[in-house]
C-alpha cells in the first residue's frame, strides 16, 4: 500500500505517462492510419510507394523507440515511488 506522499507521485507518474501516450504515440500511429488509407483507395502514384514504406518504417521505429522510453520511465518511476524496482501495488 502507498503512503500519501508514494500516491502523489504516483499520481504525477501517471499524468506522465498519459501525456506521453496521448502525445507522442498519437503522431505516429495518425500517419500510419493515412498512408494505409492512401494505400487502401490505391490513391499513391508508382513513385510515391517507396517514400510511403519509408515514411511507415519512420512511424514504427519511432514507436519503438517510444515503447522502449516508457518502460524505461515506468521502471524509475516505481524504483522512485517504491525504492526498488517491484510492484506498486
Amino acid at each position: 500500500m502507498l503512503n500519501p506522499s508514494q500516491n502523489e507521485d504516483y499520481q504525477k507518474a501517471l499524468n506522465h505517462l498519459a501525456f506521453s501516450i496521448s502525445h507522442r504515440f498519437r503522431r505516429p500511429i495518425a500517419t500510419m492510419l493515412g498512408l494505409l488509407e492512401l494505400i487502401r483507395l490505391d490513391l499513391l502514384k508508382e513513385h510515391e510507394h517507396e517514400q510511403a514504406i519509408v515514411d511507415f518504417r519512420t512511424c514504427l521505429d519511432e514507436l519503438d523507440r517510444y515503447t522502449r522510453e516508457l518502460g524505461c520511465l515506468i521502471h524509475r518511476e516505481q524504483i522512485k515511488i517504491t525504492g526498488c524496482g517491484g510492484s506498486i501495488d
